[in-house]
């Protein structure tokens, strides 16, 4: 008996809730004549405007409240990295000679190499994680160098 009363108040709430939510009409449109100008009615929204604002300034939320921001002087797509390009046989030797401050390696196989005189180099590598295995090999003098890889294990 207790879940019947519970299953029909919920039945009826379910129907008050469609008729309140359908019960408003649209407002009449009238049909415009050749000498008229359609009427706006309280439902039609205002056209947007026919170009953009000079300002990069904008506030979608009217009323109080600081503009939102928007820079638009960041590269979402950046260029390669800046770095004298050099051959894999150089980075052997530079990562021997024990210079070498970071490392950086890309999904492409790219590594940006940063010595710690600020230099950057860029160096295709021959596989996946060799920079990194020639860091190992290395020894001591290499083991301080940032490694960072794009590459998902």
């Amino acid at each position: 008996m207790r879940k019947q009363l519970w299953l029909i108040t919920f039945m009826v709430l379910i129907f008050a809730l469609t008729i309140a939510s359908c019960g408003s009409t649209p407002a009449p449109t009238q049909e415009p004549t050749e000498d008229s100008q359609p009427q706006a009615t309280p439902t039609s929204k205002p056209a947007p405007p026919a170009t953009a604002p000079a300002s990069s300034s904008i506030n979608p939320y009217p009323g109080p409240g600081p503009a939102i921001e928007y820079i638009t002087s960041i590269d979402p797509y950046p260029a390669p990295a800046q770095g004298e390009k050099i051959e894999w046989s150089t980075v052997e030797a530079l990562v021997a000679a024990g210079g070498v401050a970071d490392v950086f390696q890309s999904h492409t196989l790219q590594v940006i190499i940063t010595m710690k005189d600020g230099t950057s180099y860029v160096v295709i590598e021959p596989a996946k994680d060799e920079i990194f295995k020639l860091l190992d090999q290395c020894g001591e003098k290499c083991f301080k160098v940032k490694r960072v890889s794009e590459w998902f294990y």
